[in-house]
């Protein structure tokens, strides 16, 4: 049996100066002029794609010779050093040319990654882009934006603690108690001739009895008050009238009084507390209790409840 011209020696020699060349086989193929096929069978076995086996060799020995290799039939010929640099002179301008192609293409890859990664920029870039280009180009709309997404944040975070926080200091539903701390201001109480409690009396000038006496519209639950620093007694009121204005005092005996007092006017009513105070302009009344003014929390407040708070010694 001959021994084929084409050795396993030679097939897996081309084969790994190939993939030294970081070239795959069909890139490498189509540079040789040679069919994939052909050069498959050239790094492994067969040769139906060759004419004939000595085809197949003349076609191995001259990719082999491009890297500077010989076949193993080339070896064991060892033809004279004339021989082979006259053989090797024109293999040599064809590996030369094989580097040169090789480098060429390994150039433009780098220049097509470079353009391909200018042209075609990851996502994250392109929306980094195009935010920067829209902040810089279009002032009015971006910063409109900007303040847009602050109001919704600070709507988010700091909605519910102002809603808490104006229930529980400026809440104006009367059914429920609210006990407060008032700013209170030490002023004495001016000396007045105390006037006496009956059931029901009405303290007023002769020009106001011409007219129908406004009645007392108690609510059901009224806002609770205190002196927070009593330095008297809680067993009187003292009003003072800012403007004209009407308003009804209740003790804890239940014994009511109204008055109708004119801007300047001033009013003591004695009783024992706690004591309450209607008036629809109860603004417009300075109240003292324990010796400190009271002062009323809200606008809406129509009805308020004084109660005694213990004297420290």
């Amino acid at each position: 049996m001959n021994t084929p011209l084409w050795q396993p020696s030679d097939a897996a020699r081309l084969k790994r100066l190939r993939a030294q060349t970081n070239i795959d086989a069909g890139q490498f193929a189509r540079m040789a002029t040679i069919s994939t096929t052909q050069l498959h069978q050239l790094e492994d076995v067969g040769d139906s794609s060759f004419y004939s086996p000595t085809i197949k060799y003349q076609v191995g020995k001259k990719l082999l010779n491009l890297f500077g290799e010989q076949t193993t039939a080339e070896c064991k010929l060892a033809p004279s050093s004339a021989n082979k640099n006259t053989d090797l002179a024109p293999n040599n301008t064809d590996a030369i040319q094989l580097n040169d192609a090789i480098q060429a293409r390994t150039s433009l890859a780098k220049i097509a990654e470079t353009s391909n990664r200018e042209l075609n920029p990851p996502a994250y870039r392109s929306i980094a882009c195009s935010v920067r280009l829209c902040w810089k180009e279009h002032v009015v709309f971006s910063r409109l934006i900007a303040l847009f997404f602050m109001l919704v944040i600070g709507n988010y975070f700091f909605k519910a603690p102002l809603l808490k926080m104006n229930k529980k200091y400026f809440s104006t539903n009367n059914k429920v108690l609210i006990e407060s701390p008032i700013t209170t201001f030490s002023e004495a109480i001016p000396a007045s001739t105390p006037t006496s409690v009956g059931a029901v009396q009405i303290a007023s000038s002769s020009a106001d009895q011409q007219h129908p006496t406004p009645s007392c519209l108690w609510r059901e639950m009224p806002i609770i008050l205190k002196s927070p620093l009593p330095s008297k007694s809680g067993d009187y009121v003292y009003l003072v009238a800012a403007n004209d204005v009407f308003a009804c005092v209740m003790d804890k005996n239940k014994q009511t009084t109204m008055h109708s007092l004119k801007a300047g006017q001033s009013q003591t009513i004695n009783g024992k507390a706690p004591f309450r105070i209607y008036s629809e302009k109860i603004l417009d009344l300075k109240i003292y209790f324990q010796g400190y003014r009271i002062m009323i929390p809200s606008q809406e407040t129509v009805d308020v409840m004084l109660t005694e708070t213990p004297v420290t010694p």
